[in-house]
Protein backbone atom coordinates (compact mmCIF):
# COMPACT_ATOMS: atom_id res chain seq x y z
CA UNK A 1 0.00 0.00 0.00
CA UNK A 2 2.98 2.32 0.71
CA UNK A 3 4.19 1.54 -2.70
CA UNK A 4 0.88 2.59 -4.26
CA UNK A 5 0.73 5.72 -2.39
CA UNK A 6 4.04 7.33 -3.28
CA UNK A 7 3.09 6.02 -6.80
CA UNK A 8 0.33 7.96 -6.85
CA UNK A 9 1.74 11.02 -5.25
CA UNK A 10 4.64 11.02 -8.06
CA UNK A 11 1.77 10.76 -10.52
CA UNK A 12 -0.07 13.33 -9.27
CA UNK A 13 3.14 15.56 -8.91
CA UNK A 14 4.11 14.97 -12.51
CA UNK A 15 0.52 16.03 -13.82
CA UNK A 16 0.95 19.22 -11.75
CA UNK A 17 4.33 19.95 -13.56
CA UNK A 18 2.44 19.30 -16.75
CA UNK A 19 -0.52 21.87 -16.03
CA UNK A 20 2.13 24.32 -14.58
CA UNK A 21 4.33 24.00 -18.02
CA UNK A 22 1.09 24.06 -20.44
CA UNK A 23 0.19 27.60 -17.92
CA UNK A 24 3.61 29.20 -18.15
CA UNK A 25 3.41 28.24 -22.56
CA UNK A 26 -0.46 30.14 -22.17
CA UNK A 27 1.27 33.18 -20.54
CA UNK A 28 4.47 33.23 -22.76
CA UNK A 29 2.17 33.14 -26.22
CA UNK A 30 -0.03 36.04 -24.74
CA UNK A 31 3.04 38.34 -23.20
CA UNK A 32 3.87 39.94 -26.54
CA UNK A 33 0.53 41.02 -27.36
CA UNK A 34 -0.24 42.13 -23.88
CA UNK A 35 2.69 44.39 -23.84
CA UNK A 36 2.03 45.98 -27.24
CA UNK A 37 -2.00 46.58 -26.32
CA UNK A 38 -0.57 48.26 -22.88
CA UNK A 39 2.05 50.37 -24.55
CA UNK A 40 -0.61 51.44 -27.19
CA UNK A 41 -3.26 52.43 -24.51
CA UNK A 42 -0.55 54.00 -22.70
CA UNK A 43 0.41 55.55 -26.28
CA UNK A 44 -3.21 56.93 -26.95
CA UNK A 45 -3.93 57.78 -23.58
CA UNK A 46 -1.06 60.37 -23.68
CA UNK A 47 -1.51 61.92 -27.08
CA UNK A 48 -5.37 62.06 -27.23
CA UNK A 49 -6.49 65.63 -28.60
CA UNK A 50 -10.06 64.59 -27.41
CA UNK A 51 -9.44 64.72 -23.53
CA UNK A 52 -6.75 65.37 -20.74
CA UNK A 53 -4.58 62.56 -20.11
CA UNK A 54 -5.94 60.35 -17.52
CA UNK A 55 -3.34 59.88 -15.37
CA UNK A 56 -5.28 57.27 -12.63
CA UNK A 57 -6.02 54.88 -15.46
CA UNK A 58 -1.68 54.84 -16.33
CA UNK A 59 -1.51 54.42 -12.83
CA UNK A 60 -3.95 51.51 -12.79
CA UNK A 61 -1.92 49.85 -15.90
CA UNK A 62 1.22 50.65 -14.52
CA UNK A 63 0.52 48.76 -11.30
CA UNK A 64 -1.70 45.98 -13.24
CA UNK A 65 1.63 45.43 -15.03
CA UNK A 66 3.77 45.67 -11.81
CA UNK A 67 1.43 42.97 -10.44
CA UNK A 68 1.76 40.59 -13.55
CA UNK A 69 6.13 41.39 -13.06
CA UNK A 70 5.63 39.88 -9.65
CA UNK A 71 3.75 36.73 -10.74
CA UNK A 72 6.86 35.84 -13.52
CA UNK A 73 9.04 36.41 -11.14
CA UNK A 74 7.36 33.94 -8.59
CA UNK A 75 6.24 31.64 -11.90
CA UNK A 76 2.46 31.98 -10.26
CA UNK A 77 1.70 31.12 -13.78
CA UNK A 78 -1.80 31.45 -13.13
CA UNK A 79 -2.56 34.56 -11.69
CA UNK A 80 0.00 35.90 -14.56
CA UNK A 81 -2.49 34.78 -16.88
CA UNK A 82 -4.92 36.35 -15.18
CA UNK A 83 -3.40 39.75 -15.26
CA UNK A 84 -2.47 39.22 -19.15
CA UNK A 85 -6.14 38.43 -19.71
CA UNK A 86 -7.09 41.63 -18.75
CA UNK A 87 -5.62 43.40 -21.56
CA UNK A 88 -5.56 40.61 -24.64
Amino acid sequence: MNEESYQREMDDQAQFEAEQKALKNDVYDKLANCYAIVREMITDELTSDVSPTDWVKISEIGQAMQDLTYYLDIEEWENALIEINNYV
